[in-house]
């Protein structure tokens, strides 16, 4: 074997090895990769359910706080058959403030477990608008739960003529 051969066959040896190796490494890099991939998929996964383990337990602890505040809540409104004195307690707080008064309830919706009752009414008043504001105050102050749907004011002279649409809430 001459030397020109001996060279041709141990340099193909060597780029046929190198050639494995590349192709081993290549094979490897790609293992590797998947294998990072599968890691940080779970290791999200893993984060995403134990943020929702903590959640569901900070939703239970929540829970039986909110049902200790919906059950004052509820206790807080005022019974159906209170609202009677409703509008004694509204006829006051005008006669207080030099207001003229009128009153009406319109529609009725029982309440639910879930839900208050509602009672909608219509308020007439006359007097003056600073007059007006103490009394809306008041309301605001009572022991009842009000929401106002609208407010109609039209100026008469000196004084406003007054006209409330809203809702008042019971158990």
């Amino acid at each position: 074997m001459n030397f020109r051969d001996w060279l041709i066959k141990n340099i193909g040896i060597a780029t046929a090895i190198i050639i494995l190796m590349l192709v081993f490494i290549f094979f490897l890099k790609t293992d590797i990769n998947n294998r990072v991939s599968q890691i940080q998929f779970q290791g999200r996964s893993l984060a995403e359910r134990i943020q929702s383990i903590e959640s569901l337990t900070s939703l239970q602890a929540n829970s039986k706080k909110s049902e200790e505040l919906f059950n004052k809540l509820s206790e807080s409104l005022p019974e159906k058959d209170q609202l009677i004195g409703f509008s004694k307690e509204l006829e006051g707080y005008a006669k207080s403030n030099n207001l003229d008064f009128g009153f009406s309830f319109g529609n009725e919706v029982e309440g639910t477990d879930s839900a208050p009752g509602i009672n909608s009414f219509v308020l007439t008043s006359k007097g003056t608008y600073s007059d007006f504001v103490k009394f809306l105050r008041q309301i605001e102050d009572s022991k009842y739960f009000v929401g106002f749907n609208s407010f109609d004011l039209n100026k008469n002279e000196n004084d406003f003529n007054i006209i409330i649409r809203g809702e008042v809430f019971s158990q």
